[in-house]
């Protein structure tokens, strides 16, 4: 297994050295699923030479094709079938779910069990190495902040440290202009990094207290919980802040050791984290755009 620090390079073992673990997850599908899986992950699946219906020899050919394939192209082919592998069972559980049947999950969970032992995880419909750590249930978060993160994993993935730096803030943001526009508290564009987050937050005191209050805590106690938490994130948000100006390429290209994506990642989970808690706790959804 191969750590890189340097700027666009990976940061871990690649991905299609788990070519033949997917393979075999491959054969849950029909051979024509198979060969849609594969032509949309990019394989030239028409120069195989067989045209029957059984699987260990439309998989043996495959094999073939795939072990032509340069480390680059066997990466990109891989990370593709797996992409589709789970956009299919996606689609397939959100099926069941609207019928009010219980989904099978099955293959997906499997597929976590062969992305893990080739050092790689499944944050939604993001793969990325497991070096990056992802403490969220992104399921709680609004489409738009799911898709910045997914993008910053993808980048982190691919050796894009400060591009995966911009996008974990830009996640942050989708959050707080859209706190801005609910809350009525100014142009967001208009305040610094740091105090967007601030100001964001700050505008839910009276949905952070109201439930302490209710659990009977003296005032006193409520004020100190609430300034402390409000101090911590606005202390988080210095930090992305710092992250975002010196290693992002918001501002133009910058050499990000990869450490700092974890660092800036970890800020942004906890602000997150605090957003979400609120919001899902009062049940108010922020408006989609």
């Amino acid at each position: 297994m191969k750590n890189v620090t340097n700027e666009g390079e990976p940061t871990s073992r690649c991905i299609g050295d788990a070519w033949s673990s997917v393979r075999g997850l491959l054969q849950s599908y029909s051979t024509q699923g198979i060969k849609e899986i594969l032509g949309k992950a990019g394989l030239p699946i028409f120069k195989t030479q067989y045209d029957g219906t059984h699987k260990g020899p439309l998989l043996d050919e495959v094999d073939k094709l795939v072990r032509d394939l340069d480390a680059g192209s066997r990466d990109r082919c891989v990370l593709g079938c797996v992409e589709e592998v789970v956009a299919l069972e996606r689609d397939k559980a959100g099926r069941m779910t609207s019928r009010e049947l219980q989904p099978d999950n099955q293959i997906l969970e499997c597929l976590e069990r062969v992305l893990a032992r080739a050092g790689f995880g499944l944050s939604g419909d993001a793969v990325f190495p497991l070096g990056l750590q992802l403490d969220i249930e992104t399921a709680s978060l609004p489409k738009e902040v799911n898709k910045a993160i997914a993008e910053a994993l993808h980048r982190y993935r691919d050796g894009r440290f400060a591009g995966a730096v911009t996008s974990i803030c830009g996640a942050v943001d989708q959050i707080t202009e859209r706190v801005f526009s609910t809350k009525a508290i100014g142009n967001h564009k208009d305040a610094p990094y740091q105090e967007r987050i601030s100001r964001a937050f700050a505008a839910f005191e009276d949905e952070y207290c109201r439930p302490l209050k209710q659990s009977k805590l003296p005032p006193g106690e409520v004020k100190l919980i609430w300034e402390n938490h409000r101090k911590s994130v606005a202390q988080a948000g210095y930090v992305l802040a710092a992250f975002r100006r010196e290693f992002s390429d918001a501002h133009g290209q910058q050499n990000a050791p990869h450490e700092f994506v974890q660092k800036s990642l970890d800020c942004a989970v906890f602000i997150l984290r605090s957003f979400c808690g609120i919001l899902n706790e009062t049940s108010e959804q922020l408006p989609a755009e």
